[in-house]
């Protein structure tokens, strides 16, 4: 059993697998590009209310070289941010942090979980420097 262990440890690293689950299922929040956070938090809103659903994305203006950390008022929220040809940036729960490595436009999605499911659940959104 511990030869088993030790084969795919090894293995593992000699490989690189990246298991990412990326949710880019959704309706746009806002035809907004939002400014990126440079002193406080930048607080997602289409002007009119800041409740995003499961399965909303929004765009974002990025800085080269910046970590960026979103947050969700909902504690289990999985978040992805893809780049704007639709590449993935990365994936995770929230807070979640990423890093651009140009300037660039992101697209930041927001689900219940790494599963992408929608829901109506009113959620607010910030990003902030990571």
């Amino acid at each position: 059993m511990k030869l088993k262990k030790l084969l795919l440890v090894i293995l593992s690293s000699l490989v690189n697998i990246n298991f990412t689950l990326a949710c880019t299922n959704g309706t746009a929040y806002s035809s907004q590009i939002f400014n990126a956070p440079v002193f406080s938090p930048t607080i997602i809103t289409n002007g009119t209310t800041s409740c995003i659903n499961s399965g909303q994305y929004f765009k974002m203006g990025t800085s080269a070289g910046v970590y960026y950390q979103v947050n969700s008022s909902i504690s289990t929220d999985y978040v992805t941010v893809t780049d704007n040809n639709g590449f993935l940036v990365g994936s995770g729960n929230q807070p979640y942090i990423f890093q651009t490595n140009t300037v660039s436009t992101v697209h930041i999605f927001i689900h219940a979980s790494s599963l992408c499911p929608y829901d109506n659940l009113c959620r607010a959104i910030s990003v902030s420097l990571g």
